[in-house]
């Protein structure tokens, strides 16, 4: 069994000629491109403690890590945002994301209600409510937006 002890939340974007490498630049810009990302669901451990990015450089090139991701990218000239909200509760982590053709207002509200139905619907009590968002006035294609949640 494998239980995460901490979590690191970042947000990039990124641009480039092709859609994979916007995507990679976005990586880049989060600091989180040197390692292989398996995207799991949206629940964090009781006892969890944050780290920041510098925590991933004691890491190795190529670790694997989990993580709760959302990712847009556009061709068109457009705002874009991504976010990840973090909502602690007593008893878990609950863990929402999105990302699209918005400002970063929306999508923070988006996931700030997301996460509130998901407490509501476990009966759990709000004890802290944590961000990383990030918001892009797209003008070339190809433009990425992520925000990531790393469980560690």
């Amino acid at each position: 069994m494998y239980l995460p002890k901490r979590i690191v939340l970042t947000s990039g974007r990124g641009v480039s000629d092709t859609e994979l490498n916007s995507f990679d630049n976005a990586l880049i810009n989060a600091g989180i491109n040197d390692f292989n990302l398996v995207k799991v669901s949206s629940i964090a451990p009781k006892n969890f403690s944050f780290a920041d990015l510098s925590f991933l450089k004691t890491l190795e090139k190529g670790t694997v890590l989990h993580c709760i991701l959302t990712r847009y990218t556009t061709k068109i000239k457009e705002n874009i945002a991504s976010s990840i909200c973090l909502l602690k509760t007593e008893d878990i982590g609950l863990i929402t994301e999105c990302s699209g053709a918005c400002t970063e207002r929306h999508a923070r509200e988006m996931v700030l209600k997301m996460a509130e139905t998901m407490r509501k619907q476990r009966d759990l009590k709000k004890e802290e409510v944590y961000f990383t968002s990030i918001e892009y006035n797209a003008k070339k294609p190809y433009s990425t937006v992520i925000s990531a949640c790393l469980l560690v």
